[in-house]
């Protein structure tokens, strides 16, 4: 790959739960990018390539965001013995969430026939993620809440060139205009600031008890969180940790079946 975009470091579809866009591993392969890599013992299959610890031991930082990639079928190219293993909507919206939700890019392989045809097969597959993904986005149960905390409202004005920007005390809270219930969380930081977040929390109130429903590390670019469905009188986000002040232009809720 170029110096774009970087290899995940596996061809299962599923990205790391922690993704630095930010990055200590060199692209490319000239003889100064081996030499910085093989220094600091890393390489595309890293579980690691971006933590504090990591950034200690380095001189260069590189933005290099993940791409995810897996066929759509169990290999890169067609075998008519194959048809009935392509891969399923549950299977495909998994992938996605592990993926696009993980702040990396998917590359889906989807490999013509010997006709020179996506078959039918391929096709209802990807109609059906078109479909899950429409009905993923389609309400947003932050849009028209009640929020809680300066600067709150530019996280659910649905515009993302506003961010939420809090230098002192991380916390906005939400309460939404129905109530309804979700299952799924997204959170986008505005990446024309880098990437910051490193530990976030996202809690709901029922009654009187906060309960914790999601934790992550990093956002970057887009952050998919599903967890047990959950009904809720008011949501909090809050940022447990980060490099210098974040910058979150989006918190979502959401519905998937």
């Amino acid at each position: 790959m170029g110096n774009d975009v970087r290899w995940v470091g596996t061809e299962s579809g599923y990205g790391r739960e922690t993704e630095w866009s930010a990055t200590v591993l060199a692209p490319g392969g000239t003889p100064e990018s081996v030499a910085i890599n093989e220094a600091l013992g890393i390489d595309a299959m890293s579980e690691d390539l971006g933590s504090s610890s990591l950034l200690s031991r380095a001189n260069h930082l590189f933005w290099y965001p993940a791409e995810v990639d897996v066929s759509i079928r169990p290999g890169w190219f067609w075998h008519a013995s194959e048809d009935s293993l392509v891969k399923d909507v549950a299977k495909l919206s998994d992938i996605y969430l592990s993926s696009v939700g993980r702040n990396a890019v998917l590359l889906l392989n989807v490999p013509p026939d010997n006709r020179g045809l996506i078959t039918d097969h391929d096709i209802n597959s990807l109609r059906g993620l078109k479909t899950w993904t429409d009905k993923l986005y389609a309400t947003d149960l932050l849009n028209g809440s009640r929020p809680y905390g300066r600067g709150a409202s530019n996280l659910t004005d649905g515009d993302n060139s506003t961010s939420w920007n809090p230098r002192h005390n991380p916390v906005a809270s939400f309460v939404p205009a129905i109530a309804a219930t979700f299952n799924v969380a997204m959170l986008q930081e505005d990446i024309s600031k880098g990437q910051r977040v490193e530990k976030f929390i996202i809690e709901a109130l029922s009654g009187t008890e906060w309960d914790t429903i999601a934790t992550g590390t990093t956002i970057g670019y887009k952050r998919l969180i599903r967890f047990p469905e959950v009904k809720a009188d008011e949501i909090k986000l809050t940022i447990v940790s980060s490099r210098a002040a974040p910058y979150i232009s989006t918190f979502a809720l959401y519905h998937t079946e």
